[in-house]
Parts: structure tokens; sequence; C-alpha cells
């Protein structure tokens, strides 16, 4: 399972079929809600990011479960460098 890039991202949200309400309003597409909408591009700068070789080793980690690299928001700490290396990543993403 390789890691999904920015557009793949956008593509899934695209289609989810929310049942949500903010201000009292039913929101029918995320992507076009001002509020969701700044979350969903906050979330897409790390799928960015992710695929940007130059941050591959800030932004990924070889999963102890199967051994493919994945996104380091998913990896489970075995250490902490792991744990630093999160750290690394969540200063970079904000």
């Amino acid at each position: 399972m390789s890691i999904k890039t920015v557009d793949e991202y956008r593509e899934r949200v695209s289609k989810l079929k929310p049942r949500l309400f903010i201000g009292g309003k039913k929101v029918e597409k995320l992507p076009d809600h001002p509020i969701t909408k700044e979350v969903i591009e906050a979330t897409a700068k790390i799928y960015e990011l992710t695929l940007d070789p130059r941050y591959s080793d800030i932004m990924t980690a070889k999963s102890h479960l199967t051994g493919e690299t994945i996104s380091r928001s998913l990896h489970i700490h075995q250490n902490t460098q792991d744990i630093e290396k999160r750290l690394e990543m969540a200063r970079l993403s904000s």
C-alpha cells in the first residue's frame, strides 16, 4: 500500500457525504465550507510534505509491521528517535 498523493486525498474527501452541521446548517460538501476547507487544506499540506523527497526522513518511517514506508502520522513509535522525528514533523508541518 503506497502513500496517498494530495490529489488522491482531496478526491477521497470530496466523495464523502458528511452528516455534519455547523452553525445549524448542514454541510453538503466538505471542500466547499470555509471551516472544513481549512482543515482539508492543512491535512493536504501533510500529504504534500510526506511525498517531498527533501523531507522524507522527517515525514516517513518504516513500518515495524509491514516493512513498508509509511507516513510518520501513522507510525507507532518504537524508540525515542521516532518520538523526536514526530516532533520534527509537527514543527515542519506547522
